[in-house]
């Protein structure tokens, strides 16, 4: 009995201890994620270390003056120094007040396409930049007004909350004169880098009445008019791109009462591709799909926000 209890025991410490390891790399994950969506000054850096200034003393203290602190004392300040970076961070996020909007210029990562708005941003410190998860925002030299909210220390948290600043300069590109150059739509895409979205909706209008059964101009009109909140034509633009692309999809259809059709109609089309998300092998067929989920269900949720 003995022989079983010591057993339990020692499995019981191994398990308190993989725990807290496993904790403590879960919390190092999430503060990555909040620290680079905030600018700190040099000098703040001091301040946002002190824990681990402060833990690494009672660290050796306890290790030279108390036996049992081998069982599970290392895994334990393994794991508080990143719990008190998070108790930190978070109540620096939660309890700072509304800030300014402030320029920054944005990199394209064509990888992580999402239909974000507000726009995701991670803060590039090295470069003072925005990497940008949003399909529209893929010109090198373009910025974004982000909203910035003043917290504890001027340790600045960059919000999700962003201003599209359209481009005044929109003159026509020329590119492509000749409408049968319908699969690259490239006076579109160019209007797009651009930020001069009228008249890449229109480019991409007129590619679609000449082609109207190719999906992938469906999808990349979508966006568009996202950034425009008109999540009405959006959800219908990415409902009947799915529908060209995958057999199972139905047909969207055009009536009077369209949003309350659509809002109806949307939930039963992602079930379906959800059931095709699960069926799909391929890796990059099956992002394809998980990216017509995200964005129909992006634009069912603000549509009812933004019902009268």
């Amino acid at each position: 009995m003995s022989k079983l209890k010591k057993i339990l025991k020692i499995f019981g410490l191994i398990l308190v201890n993989v725990i807290l390891l496993l904790s403590a790399a879960f919390l190092s994950d999430m503060i990555d994620t909040i620290y680079y969506k905030m600018t700190i000054p040099k000098w703040g850096y001091f301040l946002l270390y002190m824990p681990t200034y402060f833990a690494l003393p009672l660290f050796i203290y306890f290790y030279l003056h108390n036996t049992k602190f081998f069982k599970i004392g290392i895994s334990l300040v393994i794991f508080s120094i990143p719990a008190f970076y998070m108790i930190i961070l978070l109540a620096n996020n939660i309890f700072s007040p509304r800030g300014i909007y402030k320029a920054f210029k944005t990199k394209s990562h064509h990888d992580y396409l999402s239909f974000d708005k507000p726009l995701t941003v991670f803060y590039n410190k090295n470069y003072r930049s925005v990497r940008s998860r949003n399909p529209l925002f893929i010109s090198n030299t373009d910025s974004v007004l982000i909203r910035v909210d003043p917290g504890f220390f001027c340790w600045e948290n960059l919000t999700n909350e962003t201003k599209f600043m359209e481009s005044s300069n929109c003159n026509p590109l020329n590119l492509y004169n000749d409408l049968s150059e319908l699969f690259n739509c490239e006076n579109g895409y160019c209007f797009v880098k651009k930020r001069c979205l009228e008249n890449a909706l229109t480019e991409f209008s007129n590619c679609i009445d000449q082609d109207s059964y190719n999906e992938t101009l469906y999808f990349d009109r979508g966006p568009i008019y996202i950034q425009q909140d008109k999540y009405e034509l959006a959800l219908y633009d990415f409902l009947f791109s799915a529908h060209l692309k995958y057999d199972s999809i139905i047909h969207p259809q055009e009536k009077n009462n369209q949003l309350e059709y659509l809002l109806k109609f949307a939930p039963g089309q992602i079930q379906k591709l959800s059931k095709l998300h699960q069926q799909e092998q391929v890796y990059h067929r099956r992002l394809v799909i998980k990216e017509y989920v995200k964005a129909i269900e992006f634009c069912i949720k603000n549509s009812i926000k933004s019902r009268p």
